[in-house]
């Protein structure tokens, strides 16, 4: 695969994954996914399922894949929703449950952070850039200006799709930085979101990582991780999937912790 294409499938990984979500989360989500889908890295293929039941590993790769609850919607942004829908009523706010808040707004604006991790025993290739990885989220600031790379639909930034895809109410915005993980990759196989916890604490002692919580419910907007190394295939932890972290570390003076994850695999090659 060439870096050109390589950079295209990884983009094309990430709005995927955003796709499968935004059709369960978002209120503008589900006609995206009926206009833009026609395959996803969430979606098992019937190649895969032969191939898994082949090698015995069907049943342990489905079992994970339904641990990341991407099948079930969103109670955080059930709660915003329900909300408009109150205000446009009239009708009064009222509290709910703290574990309701959703990371990012799915109006307004967003902020999110983009990681590219390498391992002792696994780097990315030459070209696989930092600058690249930028190119996949969109600009830094709002109204900045696209960053050298970026592709016109259907291979858009993030920033791009969720613009368009909200009809204008969502603008997001992110910046990238690339972190060398202390172990080889299969030391964090059992426990992903450790490996992006370290990533995140050695941030958090230059950056003000508060500035990733645009909408201040006390999470961070979204963590994009692009990890060095290749996939092990769907239903697995080194493969392209979106899930939501239950490590309650706290950053910035515990103001802010981590919350939406979306892994994004260097090469899959649907394995």
């Amino acid at each position: 695969m060439t870096t050109a294409s390589a950079h295209r499938f990884i983009r094309l990984c990430a709005l995927l994954i955003l796709i499968c979500a935004a059709a369960l989360l978002l209120p503008w989500g589900r006609p995206a996914l009926g206009a833009e889908t026609n395959g996803s890295p969430c979606m098992l293929t019937d190649e895969q399922r032969a191939a898994y039941e082949a090698d015995g590993t069907l049943e342990a790769r489905i079992a994970y894949q339904e641990s990341l609850r991407n099948d079930r919607p969103s109670e955080g942004l059930i709660s915003q929703a329900v909300e408009r829908e109150r205000a446009a009523q009239g009708i009064g706010a009222y509290a709910v449950p703290s574990n309701w808040s959703s990371g990012m707004a799915s109006v307004g604006a967003a902020h999110v952070l983009g990681l590219r991790i390498t391992f002792p025993d696994h780097q990315f290739e030459e070209n696989d850039t930092l600058d690249a990885l930028q190119s996949i989220i969109g600009p830094k600031t709002q109204n900045g200006a696209a960053p050298a790379g970026t592709s016109p639909f259907p291979y858009e930034s993030l920033s791009a799709y969720y613009y368009r895809a909200s009809y204008g109410k969502l603008s997001l915005t992110g910046e990238t930085f690339d972190y060398a993980a202390k172990y080889e990759r299969d030391y964090y196989t059992n426990n992903p979101e450790s490996f992006v916890a370290e990533a995140l604490a050695a941030l958090d002692e230059s950056e003000d990582l508060s500035r990733f919580d645009a909408n201040e419910d006390g999470k961070l907007d979204a963590v994009y991780v692009h990890f060095a190394g290749p996939d092990t295939g769907w239903g697995s932890v080194w493969w392209s999937n979106e899930s939501t972290a239950s490590d309650p570390t706290l950053y910035e003076d515990g103001s802010v912790r981590l919350w939406n994850m979306v892994l994004l695999a260097e090469n899959s090659s649907n394995s």
